[in-house]
């Protein structure tokens, strides 16, 4: 039998009844479901409760020197942990090791609707974070960007948000929207390099285009000092 870690806290005052509760549960929980997954459960190291105001996450922390194979596994076992924690979310938090992150507390409420404020040059705002502070980051630092999401999670509202704040900082655009939904207001926008791609027949010319501009780059970094 895996002995309970004695949960360390971020809060200052000492864990309630309740905390020590839930601790308890999502221990018990998370150990039964590794085992039944036939996963090592006695690699549970500690557990760790952060308060950060307006939500309280409980880090199930997992000693990655004990475990035998690979990580992938434990994973792919926390769809399972969730479910059997009568759907509490779960999350895979591997910045420093390998933990998982259980919200104890109700998920705070997110603003419908983020007005778009002056923005410096070169930056990118990509929403609010919990407590409504603005969350930017620099145009450079992006980087290729996956936009997953359930029908009418925002993915449409999110990338426009992307592509007007590209253009208003005056950058050119290739554009392929095959359902037709989301940049059908872009169509023949000055900013744009070509249509918008909206059958798949038409993204080998969109590709075409853009490695033509990278070509026209390259030869043009050939030309300078």
């Amino acid at each position: 039998m895996t002995t309970m870690p004695v949960p360390s806290t971020q809060h200052k005052p000492p864990l309630s009844e309740r905390q020590k509760s839930l601790a308890q549960h999502v221990f018990h929980v998370t150990s039964e479901t590794l085992r039944a997954l036939n996963l090592q459960s006695d690699v549970i190291h500690r557990l760790c409760l952060v308060g950060t105001g307006q939500m309280e996450i409980l880090f199930v922390v997992l000693d990655t020197r004990r475990i035998v194979g690979r990580l992938e596994p434990y994973a792919k076992a926390r769809h399972q942990i969730s479910t059997n924690l009568k759907g509490m979310p779960v999350a895979i938090s591997n910045t420093t090791g390998f933990r998982f992150a259980i919200l104890l507390s109700k998920p705070p409420d997110l603003p419908r609707m983020v007005e778009l404020p002056d923005l410096k040059p070169g930056m990118l705002q990509i929403g609010v974070g919990i407590g409504g502070k603005l969350i930017a980051l620099a145009w450079d630092t992006l980087g290729h960007l996956l936009v997953p999401g359930m029908t009418r999670s925002g993915k449409s509202t999110f990338l426009r948000s992307l592509v007007f704040q590209a253009i208003g900082g005056g950058d050119r655009l290739l554009l392929g929207d095959l359902p037709q939904t989301t940049f059908p207001m872009l169509e023949n926008h000055p900013a744009l390099l070509a249509p918008v791609a909206e059958r798949a027949a038409d993204y080998p010319g969109l590709v075409t285009r853009a490695l033509e501009i990278c070509d026209q780059r390259r030869d043009l970094f050939r030309q300078s000092p």
